[in-house]
């Protein structure tokens, strides 16, 4: 999405620790979204989203809007970034482990999971950003059902949802692990790789 902040550097001054700069984009707003990318209004902090308010940009959906093609999904953007908003400044906090980084987009892997779930509703997915040999994150994803899903039918899926997304590996399972407090076990999906 380009340059969403700006900041002056004046020597004689403190720089503020996580300093970013001032929001400056005319074209978006700042809004927060929770775990299950669910817009939080009123918040300050947390997972940042920029929320597109140019109609170019809510074009994007779809395999025929090819000059104009984003990695905005339903007129948002999730950078991955946790991010504090003061006035127009913005603070760096910290980075999400819920995205995915593939071929210069980020993917929320939830909405990739949400998705999923809308298109083959009699299946259950568990989705992974893994990096590959070459050090570069791919998604995986895992899944239970009675039907088995060939790599392609599922690729065919996130292309027409997403820009240049595609799976690098699935995975059917006979159940999906979860940890202590009932979330997908991330790291004992990760240790199938």
């Amino acid at each position: 999405i380009g340059e969403v902040c700006r900041a002056k550097i004046d020597p004689s001054k403190p720089f503020a620790e996580n300093y970013l700069g001032e929001f400056f984009r005319p074209d978006l707003s700042v809004i927060f979204v929770d775990e299950n990318n669910l817009i939080i209004p009123g918040a300050t902090e947390g997972l940042v989203a920029f929320k597109s308010d140019s109609v170019q940009q809510k074009e994007y959906i779809g395999p025929d809007a090819v000059e104009v093609q984003t990695g905005f999904f339903d007129d948002i953007f999730i950078p991955g970034d946790k991010l504090r908003k003061e006035g127009k400044s913005l603070y760096y906090l910290g980075r999400s482990k819920n995205i995915l980084n593939l071929n210069g987009q980020k993917y929320s892997l939830d909405t990739i999971q949400s998705v999923l779930s809308g298109l083959f509703s009699d299946h259950e997915f568990a989705v992974v950003a893994e990096r590959n040999n070459t050090g570069l994150e791919q998604l995986i994803i895992y899944y239970l059902g009675e039907e088995v899903l060939d790599l392609e039918v599922i690729n065919v899926a996130l292309r027409a949802k997403f820009f240049a997304l595609e799976a690098a590996a699935i995975e059917k399972l006979d159940r999906i692990p979860l940890t202590s407090t009932g979330k997908v076990d991330v790291q004992a999906l990760k240790s199938r790789i």
